[in-house]
């Protein structure tokens, strides 16, 4: 975050972090991969700034810019939103904003380095509650679920209900908000990298947003799984589950998590097997979704990886190592490996089959390095000519 702060202070005009990204910078966590930032300054001004400006057309943001993150091999995204000039967020207003207009005002001043918080948010962020606002238009649900995952927010029982019930209004309004796949990317990258996703994709959920922008994780809800292999629930409540158990942030480790099953809802029945297949038809699916909501090549061709090969660390002890030297010999095994943990962690089994993998692993790397076994641990035939 102090990168991105750093940069912005260099601007020549005011520039103020606000609502989710304020408060990420507030309670000191890392800005992920989008920052929001409001300014007075036109959108000419913000666009002569930059080489390469990309303006979604949309009113989440004006401008949007990739910038460098020192340390990480990834760039940050910079989501401007130009003032008009009779508007001020720093009104102070009344109580009848939703929560997305009052949480959207509580901003830090990047130039002078001072909080603003013209609605007296702070006692909700000591609290960590959300306002006891209904959802009136889908921002709210966004912001709500942004503030849910990322940073631990949550509603007392009495407000949730409150929120819960106004859900319902919002779900007709997905098709009419306008949205592009830069926001969709945003609002997905946004959940999964925060400490508590499976909050966030509830209230998604809920609100009909992943129905009508995601159907391929939609379908999930209702493909049922057996009690005695899953007794978590169908898939999705699976899948929330499997998020639970992850030791990183990793937006890899996430997507994949939240995609691994995502082919169940379209496998058949096959000689026993329920979801034959779907490792296969959800890594064709994942990529899809993927490409579609804009995520780089690189990200989407490891997600493919961990997606289609889940199932893989449960059979390395049973399949000989030439049936598996290939993908063991990819730099993102350790990542299949770390997926399988929380994927098996879910389903409340032992961790038994799992240290089982990591045992073939190690063997698998300590053979490759030595130049006198194979792969599989067998000695080598060296010839040796005298001279």
């Amino acid at each position: 975050m102090e990168d991105i702060t750093r940069f912005l202070s260099d601007l020549p005009f005011p520039v103020y972090l606000h609502g989710p990204s304020a408060l990420d910078f507030y309670f000191r966590k890392d800005t992920g991969r989008f920052v929001h930032v409001l300014t007075p300054a036109s959108l000419i001004e913000v666009a002569r700034e930059f080489d390469n400006p990309v303006f979604p057309g949309c009113e989440f943001a004006d401008v949007h810019v990739e910038v460098p993150v020192s340390g990480v091999q990834q760039t940050c995204g910079i989501l401007f939103s130009c003032m008009d000039e009779d508007e001020s967020v720093f009104d102070a207003g009344s109580a009848s904003h939703g929560i997305d207009e009052t949480m959207h005002t509580f901003c830090w001043d990047v130039q002078r380095r001072v909080f603003k918080d013209p609605r007296s948010v702070y006692p909700y962020l000591r609290s960590n509650l959300l306002p006891p606002f209904p959802a009136r238009q889908p921002r709210d649900v966004v912001t709500a679920a942004l503030l849910i995952s990322r940073l631990g927010f949550s509603f007392p029982k009495e407000h949730w209900a409150l929120f819960r019930q106004s859900l319902h209004a919002v779900g007709d309004m997905w098709p009419r908000y306008e949205m592009v796949p830069l926001f969709q990317r945003y609002l997905l990258c946004g959940v999964l990298e925060g400490c508590n996703p499976q909050g966030g994709l509830t209230v998604l959920k809920e609100s009909g947003c992943i129905e009508y922008w995601w159907p391929e994780l939609h379908q999930m809800i209702e493909t049922a799984h057996a009690k005695e292999f899953h007794p978590e629930g169908d898939v999705w409540d699976h899948t929330l589950e499997t998020l639970k158990y992850r030791k990183t942030k990793d937006l890899r480790i996430s997507l994949a998590l939240l995609l691994h099953d995502v082919g169940k809802p379209k496998s058949l029945r096959q000689d026993g097997n329920a979801f034959n297949q779907h490792a296969q038809i959800g890594a064709s699916i994942a990529e899809k979704f993927l490409r579609r909501l804009g995520f780089e090549t690189a990200l989407i061709q490891d997600i493919r990886f961990l997606v289609y090969h889940h199932m893989l660390p449960s059979l390395l002890p049973q399949l000989p190592v030439f049936r598996t030297e290939n993908v063991m010999s990819s730099p993102l095994f350790p990542l299949l490996l770390e997926v399988y943990r929380c994927d098996l962690s879910s389903t409340y089994r032992s961790p038994d089959d799992y240290y089982a993998a990591c045992k073939v692993y190690r063997g698998f790397l300590r053979n490759r390095r030595n130049p006198y076994r194979s792969c599989e641990g067998k000695k080598l035939l060296r010839l040796y000519v005298e001279g």
